[in-house]
Formats: structure tokens, sequence, C-alpha cells
């Protein structure tokens, strides 16, 4: 698949099977610009960031409504993420280590950001948080450009190191909904 630069998965394909423990179904397709993810029901991990470093653009369909765990881990290129206006959980890991991501995500109806989910974005520097949001995993935004964080009543959790090393921070709004924030 020397020369594969798109993959597009449709909503009927539900599993994305390995022959053998440890290969993927994109493994040295080093090509790959552009994923185009509608696969809502199918929730194992066909791409690998050694193998798919040049992917810059991801785009997931309007009906998922999760983001699997390293998903898009250390894509050290992706540069833009387009989310579904029906996301509610982005996974652990879900986009960690990808360095170039500094496309604007809105996060509308996200219920759940995982552990790790955005750790080590170097360059994200902007992200609209929703009503929906009741909690944010532990180092969910760790070491981003992030400058604002302004949270809406209903956020429930902020977990331990959640925006540690988050240098650029300049402004924060916790709402009076929070009950618990780890240390």
């Amino acid at each position: 698949c020397d020369n594969l630069e798109v993959v597009s998965i449709p909503s009927s394909v539900r599993h994305i099977e390995s022959k053998t423990v440890g290969s993927i179904a994109f493994a040295d397709c080093n090509a790959i610009d552009s994923i185009y993810w509608n696969a809502h029901n199918c929730h194992n991990v066909p791409f690998t960031y050694t193998d798919n470093a040049n992917v810059r653009v991801v785009v997931f369909g309007d009906s998922i409504t999760r983001i699997p765990n390293n998903f898009c881990k250390d894509f050290d290129n992706l540069t833009t993420v387009v989310l579904p206006p029906a996301l509610e959980s982005i996974g652990s890991y879900a986009f960690s280590g990808c360095k170039e991501l500094s496309s604007s995500l809105v996060l509308d109806s996200v219920i759940t950001i995982a552990d790790n989910a955005f750790h080590s974005c170097d360059s994200l520097r902007v992200v609209e948080f929703g009503k929906n949001l009741k909690t944010i995993g532990q180092s969910a935004f760790y070491s981003t450009a992030l400058r604002s964080a302004i949270f809406h009543e209903g956020l429930d959790s902020i977990k331990r190191s959640a925006f540690a090393l988050c240098d650029n921070l300049e402004v924060v709004s916790i709402p009076s909904s929070v009950r618990h924030i780890e240390s």
C-alpha cells in the first residue's frame, strides 16, 4: 500500500481483523495523508503511529459518539481533526503525542475526556468545552499550548494533572458544579 493516501472506513464496518498478534490493518502504509472514520461500531484501532506518521487529517463521521483509546496516538504530523457533533467520549491516549495538532476543537456534546487524551499535543491552543462535559481525565491536556479553559455548570470532576505543564494557560473558569479536583 505504498501509494495509499486516503483511507475511508464506512459505517458498515464493525471490526477490522488482525490475522496475527501485533499485526495492524494499515501497517506499512506510510503514504496515508487522510483518514475518514465513519465506523461507529468498530472500536479496535487499525492504525499505528510507526506506520502512519504522515497522517495530517482525521475526519470523524457524524454518527461517531466515541473515539477509541489510542486512535491517533503519536501521529507526529497530524494537524487537523474534525470532530462529529454527536461525540460523547474521547478515549485514553486518543490524540496523545500529536505534537502538530493545531486545529481548534469544539467539544459541544462530549461528556468524558479520558486520561491522557491530548497529552503532549504541543500545538493545541484552542478547545471549546461544551455544556455536557462531566469528567476530565488524568493528564488529559498535560503539556499542551492551551490559552484558556472555560467550563460550564455540570462539570463534576477534574483529575490529577489534567492541565499540568500548560505554560500558556492564562484563564481558567471552574464552575460551582465541580465537586472533585484531584491533586
